[in-house]
């Protein structure tokens, strides 16, 4: 639906101008553990601290799909083939189905190359990668319901090569895994070196995010029986490829299962390589956008949304989709798959003895990088 129409510049780019994005996101309390017991007071506050970690300025590169950011900062040292190839990336993202596939290029620096932030350029230390993979069953052993147990190992680059477990951080842990599970799932890995050009960081896995809240606990006025659900608000200038998507299913993941509310910071590590869980996509809203000027010589030409008609327009349009946004919150077989997915398989990938071995790594990390840095 169409509200207003207002002129542009012909070097007007909505993606590139766009200064700031508001989301609003609806989840069914019940997948958060939420049941009218006294306990979901405690949930609820633990909610909007896990939240509060994801806000500022982070690495968001386990939230999203990596590669799609990649190669713009090898771009120009790149052959033509491999900039058609990152092109192609490009177009895909721009028509992708998602609304939160926003991405900026603000990280530029005089040179044209993307430029880390200042705490990680520059950074050359190297060490073997540390990877985890949850082994099913005994060793040599087919998956299946009669073997449930589940053994973790951590082995180095080296050792793994060789089939040699470096550490064993669990020996026994159960899972919810089906038979169908592969033998051996790999859950993350904790990168020895910074510069590894297969799996890099660059200045575009950055995101400003300004404000992630949970606004309440409220019930949907359509549709019956009634749904209790939780309304998220999430407001920056940019973001990934499904951040969005997997910010949500993170926090929740961690509130629902009982896990340290650092393992939010874990996910954030420059140097960790995780799958985290993701929420579905269709009662992801956007809510409003701001634009930059559209013109030097002209600071007071902006994009205007503030027409009283066009906000009663946005209010009623709004409004239509309260019917069909609770038929979707009410399906349970919608959200099963995601709450699964956190039981099965999230919860055994970040066991506890998993989280104390990232929280090593990572002090080790910082360690090694403040030993290295010169002194002022």
């Amino acid at each position: 639906r169409v509200f207003s129409i207002q002129r542009v510049p012909k070097s007007f780019s909505a993606r590139r101008l766009c200064e700031s994005r508001e989301y609003e996101y609806l989840l069914p309390a019940w997948v958060l553990g939420l049941d009218g017991s006294e306990g979901d007071t405690e949930k609820l506050a633990k909610l909007q601290r896990v939240l509060g970690r994801l806000e500022g300025r982070r690495a968001f590169h386990n939230y999203t799909t990596r590669s799609l950011y990649q190669s713009s900062s090898r771009s120009r040292r790149d052959s033509p083939l491999e900039r058609a190839r990152s092109r192609r990336r490009r177009r895909a993202l721009d028509t992708a189905d998602d609304s939160d596939n926003e991405d900026d290029f603000n990280g530029e620096d005089a040179s044209g190359m993307l430029a880390l932030p200042e705490e990680h350029a520059g950074e050359s230390l190297r060490a073997p990668d540390v990877c985890f993979t949850m082994v099913q069953g005994e060793p040599g052993a087919a998956p299946s319901p009669a073997s449930p147990m589940t053994e973790i190992l951590v082995s180095t680059a080296g050792d793994q090569a060789h089939g040699k477990p470096w550490t064993e951080v669990r020996k026994s842990v159960r899972s919810g895994a089906s038979s169908s599970s592969a033998q051996d799932y790999h859950i993350l890995t904790w990168k020895g070196s910074a510069h590894d050009p297969s799996d890099a960081l660059c200045a575009e896995h950055f995101r400003q995010i300004s404000r992630l809240t949970c606004t309440g606990l409220v019930t949907t006025e359509c549709g019956s029986p009634a749904t209790p659900v939780l309304r998220f608000s999430i407001e920056g200038n940019s973001f990934l490829y499904n951040q969005i998507r997997h910010m949500i299913a993170t926090a929740a993941f961690v509130v629902r299962c009982g896990l340290p509310e650092d393992l939010i910071d874990l996910t954030l590590e420059p140097r960790a390589r995780m799958r985290l869980p993701i929420v579905p996509a269709e009662t992801l809203i956007l809510v409003r956008s701001t634009f930059r000027q559209l013109s030097r010589n002209n600071p007071d030409r902006r994009l205007t949304a503030d027409d009283p008609v066009v906000l009663a327009g946005v209010k009623e349009f709004r409004a239509s989709l309260d019917a069909h946004l609770a038929d979707l919150l009410s399906d349970k077989q919608r959200w099963l798959p995601f709450v699964e997915a956190m039981e099965r398989h999230h919860r055994v990938a970040f066991a506890e003895p998993v989280v104390d071995e990232l929280r090593k790594l990572a002090a080790e990390h910082r360690e090694r990088r403040g030993a290295a840095r010169p002194a002022s």
